[in-house]
């Protein structure tokens, strides 16, 4: 969560509620490996939808 809350320039309070919300709503999961924990998107699906919405960002919307 730290080194999240570095990157993001976050308090680190922050992350760890918004992590505790995407782990309640499934779209993280959390794995322990001695002290730390590393997050990663829960599924597949997940993955994919997050993919969209970037592609979709991503896209030239001049015509609007």
């Amino acid at each position: 969560m730290g080194d999240i809350a570095e990157t993001l320039d976050l308090s680190q309070s922050l992350v760890s509620h918004h992590l505790r919300l995407l782990r309640g709503a499934r779209l993280v999961k959390g794995a322990r490996q001695a002290k730390q924990i590393f997050y990663e998107v829960a599924d597949q699906h997940v993955s994919q939808v997050l993919l969209d919405m970037a592609i979709h960002i991503a896209e030239d919307h001049n015509d609007e």
